[in-house]
């Protein structure tokens, strides 16, 4: 195999241990690759930590309920935009 193909592996099962099912009760923050998609680098939305409530399915799209320990981050965020706390540094740079 060559280093493109093992890298590429890599990246792949990197992503399906940070791509846990989140659920109720979950701690979650907002994900890497998501804050710098929207060119998020500080402020509140990278600090923001928060306990899922609820789970909403609206046709294709899931939304998490979150209460975060920040009143002014949004209450719903769709899950595939969140990492568990507890698998953050599994995320790929």
């Amino acid at each position: 195999m060559d280093r493109l193909k093992v890298a590429s592996e890599l990246v792949k099962v990197a992503r399906e241990l940070v791509s846990a099912k989140i659920g109720v009760g979950d701690t979650v923050k907002y994900s890497r690759n998501f804050l710098r998609s929207i060119g998020e680098y500080g402020g509140s939305l990278p600090r923001a930590k928060g306990v899922v409530t609820g789970i909403k399915n609206l046709g294709g799209l899931k939304l998490a309920v979150i209460d975060w320990d920040d009143p002014d981050v949004p209450e719903k965020v769709n899950v595939k935009n969140l990492v568990l706390v507890s698998r953050m540094h599994l995320e790929p740079m």
